[in-house]
């Protein structure tokens, strides 16, 4: 594959993961986390979106393919210009976009992923027990404290994936 190829596969491929990540943590901030905070119903239709669903799977991949492409078409231009291009002022929108976008990555991976998996193993251990019980007091804190965290640390990321976002927007242009 030629060089210039490349660079369109690479661009492609880190756009359209990169809407479907930003969009994806907008829309769970903005619509799903606020109504499976109401009540139960809310939770079950989250949890259907996340675990039979496999949302986080596909939130996962895209940010790390918006990452890695990211990655490549940066390095390659940087390489071609000698490092030149990186003290530019699209250089450094993209630099800063992208660091952005690695510590939201790196957020998401170290609070938002282990509490799913935790609250999705305390659900499946709830409807494992049946559904005429109810949950046991520790687990409902439990539960509580792993959604507000979850909550809490996709508000942030959602937040530096539009400051990313804005910052490839404009680079352009700067």
């Amino acid at each position: 594959m030629d060089g210039r190829l490349l660079m369109i596969v690479l661009r492609l491929l880190h756009i359209l993961s990169g809407i479907f990540w930003v969009g994806t943590m907008l829309v769970a901030t903005g619509f799903l986390y606020p109504v499976a905070a109401e009540g139960p119903e809310g939770g079950r239709v989250l949890q259907q979106i996340m675990v039979r669903r496999r949302l986080a799977t596909w939130v996962s991949a895209s940010a790390g393919l918006t990452l890695l492409s990211g990655l490549w078409m940066y390095g390659r231009v940087a390489v071609a210009t000698g490092g030149e291009w990186m003290r530019t002022p699209p250089g450094l929108a993209l630099g800063a976009g992208g660091l952005l976008a690695l510590v939201a990555a790196i957020l998401a991976g170290i609070r938002i992923v282990p509490s799913g998996r935790r609250l999705g193993e305390i659900g499946a251990r709830l409807q494992q027990a049946g559904g005429g019980a109810a949950p046991a007091a520790s687990d409902l804190a439990e539960m509580q404290r792993l959604q507000s965290r979850i909550f809490g640390t996709t508000r942030v990321v959602a937040g530096l994936l539009v400051l990313t976002a804005s910052a490839m927007a404009v680079a352009r242009y700067l």
